[in-house]
């Protein structure tokens, strides 16, 4: 998957968040934060990561604070 795709996928799921992707050296693993504001005001951050194994793709996110 391509960091495109993976853009792609995470707007599909989550809505609503402003996406930047961060590309990594290390072959099937993608990170990307995730940001939801109002005005100025960060309503909440998250960070997620992708990384493929034996075919599957296992997910982790967690929240990054304000």
């Amino acid at each position: 998957m391509n960091v495109n795709d993976f853009r792609k996928e995470l707007v599909k799921i989550m809505p609503g968040y402003d996406w930047t992707v961060h590309r990594t050296k290390t072959s099937g693993y993608l990170e990307a934060t995730g940001t939801r504001s109002s005005g100025f005001n960060r309503l909440s951050t998250l960070s997620v990561s992708r990384r493929e194994q034996d075919g599957k793709a296992k997910y982790t996110a967690k929240s990054a604070g304000f």
